[in-house]
C-alpha cells in the first residue's frame, strides 16, 4: 500500500512539473517568436474563374458567381476540368430543384468564354458531374453542345 502511495505522488509531482514548465508561454518566449510572414496556404480556393456579369450571344444577361450561375445555385466546380454542376431553384417553371453541368472553354483574353450546358435535368448532383453526355469544343460558334452552338459569354463594359 505505501508503495502504492508513493508512486501515485511521485507521478503527481511528476505531472504538476511537467505542465508547470513544459506548456507554459512567457512573454520572452513570446517575443522571441517568428514573426516573419506566415507561409500561404496554397490549398485556399481561389473561386470559381469565370465571375462576372456577362452578355450571351443569344443577347441575354448572364450573372455568374462562386455559388450562383444567374438563379441556379452552384454546388461544385473545378476550374481545371473547366465544369460546374449548378442546381436549379425549387420555384423554377422548368425543371424545379433538378442538378446541371456546365462546361467552358478556357476564357479568351478579352474575358470571353464558350459554355456548353452538357447534363441537364438530373436528379442528383453526382448524376449530373457523371453523366456521360459530352460536349464538343471543335468548333464551338456552330456546334458541339447537344446538337446545338456553344453560347458566348463577353463580359459587360
Amino acid at each position: 500500500m505505501i508503495r502504492f502511495l508513493l508512486a501515485v505522488l511521485i507521478s503527481t509531482s511528476f505531472l504538476t512539473a511537467c505542465s508547470a514548465s513544459d506548456n507554459a508561454t512567457s512573454t520572452e518566449d513570446v517575443a522571441a517568436a517568428d514573426t516573419s510572414a506566415p507561409t500561404p496556404d496554397t490549398t485556399v480556393d481561389p473561386g470559381l474563374e469565370i465571375v462576372g456579369e456577362y452578355t450571351d450571344n443569344y443577347d441575354q444577361d448572364l450573372s455568374i458567381t462562386n455559388t450562383a450561375w444567374d438563379a441556379g445555385a452552384v454546388v461544385q466546380y473545378d476550374n481545371d476540368a473547366n465544369h460546374l454542376v449548378m442546381q436549379n431553384p425549387s420555384d423554377a417553371e422548368w425543371s424545379p430543384s433538378l442538378f446541371n453541368r456546365i462546361v467552358w472553354l478556357n476564357p479568351e483574353a478579352d474575358g470571353s468564354f464558350w459554355f456548353c450546358w452538357e447534363a441537364l435535368d438530373q436528379e442528383t448532383q453526382e448524376d449530373a458531374l457523371n453523366a456521360t453526355e459530352q460536349a464538343d469544343a471543335a468548333d464551338p460558334a456552330t456546334g458541339g453542345c447537344g446538337g446545338f452552338p456553344w453560347s458566348k459569354a463577353t463580359p459587360k463594359s
